[in-house]
């Protein structure tokens, strides 16, 4: 049950390099982007999870992975906003991603990735 974590600049990289190898139309390299690769990546289910780095690339196992939230952190509030003619929903809580077992996870160091076109030093651009 493996899982590939992925961060939003390595998509959209995969994305643009496959549009340009098949010559497709905005459209139909955002249908892509948003269904063919993120159902898989190189063969491992894929997944983006909120303020993932964004060139981040983890496998592990979903079991692997837990959500912490710290006691107390969450906060709720409804607010009536006139000048959106609506009501506006704030939710806010302090939380983070934790491996539960570091032999069941592997990842690259973000200063390390390099992706085409880049200009300087390794991580730069994102």
């Amino acid at each position: 049950d493996l899982v590939f974590m992925v961060g939003a600049n390595l998509i959209a990289k995969e994305a643009d390099l496959a549009s340009k190898a098949h010559g497709l139309t905005p459209t139909e390299s955002g249908a892509i982007k948003q269904n063919e690769l993120m159902g898989t990546f190189v063969g491992i289910p894929a997944a983006t999870m909120p303020n993932f780095p964004a060139r981040g690339a983890v496998i592990t196992t979903i079991d692997n992975m837990s959500i912490y939230t710290q006691t107390g952190s969450m906060r709720r509030k409804v607010k009536d906003e006139d000048e959106l003619k609506g009501v506006v929903d704030y939710y806010y809580r302090k939380e983070a991603y934790v491996e539960e077992d570091e032999s069941l996870f592997v990842g690259i160091e973000l200063d390390q990735v390099v992706l085409p076109g880049d200009n300087g030093a390794p991580g730069v651009g994102g």
